[in-house]
């Protein structure tokens, strides 16, 4: 697993795993270099973070985006059993969304794989069918979403994780907004149209 380690002013910083080998390593490298930014590989590193921030009685919201060049329908799986493993306590699942005026949406202009310039569709729930994934059809992207999504916010995993959060924060309030969350995952859940 490569990680992206973003030291933003203020000694802050922002750890991204990056599942996988991702083919836009030349195209991450160079924004690293001019935005001051390091590459590195270090899952288990990662995962200690997770649990000192647990330790710290802090949260923590993971924010995936599939679709990569280097995403294939394994990455699905191997992005939950990392969630789960990592005891993340919220999770957001999202298409990549090749925005207009970046680079990766001028390649795969170049490439022939935007499919539509309806802006509507430019969305991350439901995922947008906006452009041609390399390894997987538009709708094995959305469905494998759908069910990452139904997985992780599963009934079978609520109670199991409302406990380890009451004993890992000491808070009612803490776990009730755990709580909520997950309770409001699984509505929108029904309401996404996950192709």
């Amino acid at each position: 697993m490569k990680i992206l380690l973003i030291k933003p002013p203020l000694n802050r910083y922002l750890f991204a795993p990056i599942i996988g080998e991702p083919l836009e390593l030349e195209y991450l490298a160079s924004a690293a270099k001019e935005h001051d930014v390091e590459i590195l590989d270090m899952r288990n590193a990662y995962m200690k973070t997770i649990k000192n921030l647990h330790k710290n009685k802090i949260a923590v919201c993971g924010a995936i985006i599939f679709g990569f060049d280097n995403d294939d329908l394994s990455s699905f799986d191997e992005t939950l059993r990392f969630c789960l493993e990592a005891d993340v306590d919220i999770a957001q699942f999202s298409s990549l969304i090749p925005f207009p005026g970046t680079p990766l949406y001028d390649r795969l202009t170049e490439e022939g794989r935007i499919i539509t310039r309806d802006w509507s569709k430019y969305t991350y729930e439901p995922p947008g069918k906006v452009f041609l994934p390399k390894n997987m059809t538009c709708e094995e992207l959305g469905r494998n979403i759908g069910r990452i999504y139904r997985e992780f916010y599963s009934y079978k995993r609520l109670l199991p994780r409302l406990t380890r959060a009451l004993i890992r924060y000491r808070s009612l309030i803490s776990v009730f907004y755990l709580f909520f969350i997950f309770m409001n995952f699984r509505k929108r859940l029904k309401n996404i149209p996950f192709c």
